[in-house]
């Protein structure tokens, strides 16, 4: 168990964001609740280089990542309730 809240951070307790297709070519939707108002995603390689940042609305979001290289990323969703992360494959 890695305890987050030392550094201000902690880990969501469910997921929270869905996104589709994975893998994915030229953009990623990602999908918040309804009630989070104030997120961010955060597209990094997997060697932790932070590509891109993006506010998210509630709801539906679509991510431009035809530009990308292929491989493996990690997407993040940063919200006041905490990190969800999940990773997705750029083909």
């Amino acid at each position: 168990h890695i305890d987050t809240t030392q550094v201000g951070l902690r880990l969501a307790e469910a997921p929270a964001f869905a996104f589709y297709p994975n893998p994915a070519t030229s953009s990623l939707t990602v999908v918040t609740l309804p009630q989070q108002t104030s997120c961010e995603a955060v597209i990094s390689d997997l060697m932790g280089r932070k590509l891109r940042r993006i506010k998210l609305l509630p709801g539906d979001n679509s991510l431009n990542v035809s530009d990308l290289p292929r491989g493996t990323y990690l997407l993040t969703v940063v919200s006041p309730e905490g990190l969800s992360s999940a990773k997705f494959i750029k083909e």
